[in-house]
């Protein structure tokens, strides 16, 4: 009675088989995908409605990430005045706490 192949001699076998590739599979199979993929259509010099509405929505995104980006950059520099004069704070408690108490000597 014939035995099976053991499953991990057949990895091993296609490991070892592979490992002497320098092109995989998967960049075999896109490479084949780029050969049979026609290329892009060139757009249109009158422009298309479709491409307008993209160029639209791209310059609204654009607009919405500028507004994001000046309110953090409003908002650092708050955060930074904030932590500026909380560092003036405990530097003068440092300092307070470091300078000699005057007692009045007992009698």
């Amino acid at each position: 009675m014939p035995h099976a192949p053991c499953p991990a001699a057949a990895r091993e076998r296609r490991a070892r088989a592979s490992a002497h590739s320098v092109v995989t599979d998967p960049m075999k199979s896109v490479t084949k995908l780029g050969r049979a993929m026609p290329p892009p259509p060139l757009p249109s010099p009158g422009g298309d409605a479709a491409a307008e509405g993209v160029k639209r929505r791209c310059r609204e995104t654009l607009d919405a990430h500028a507004q994001s980006i000046a309110q953090l950059q409003e908002t650092h520099v708050q955060i930074a005045a904030e932590l500026e004069a909380v560092a003036s704070l405990a530097q003068r408690a440092v300092r307070a706490k470091a300078e000699p108490t005057s007692v009045a000597a007992p009698v």
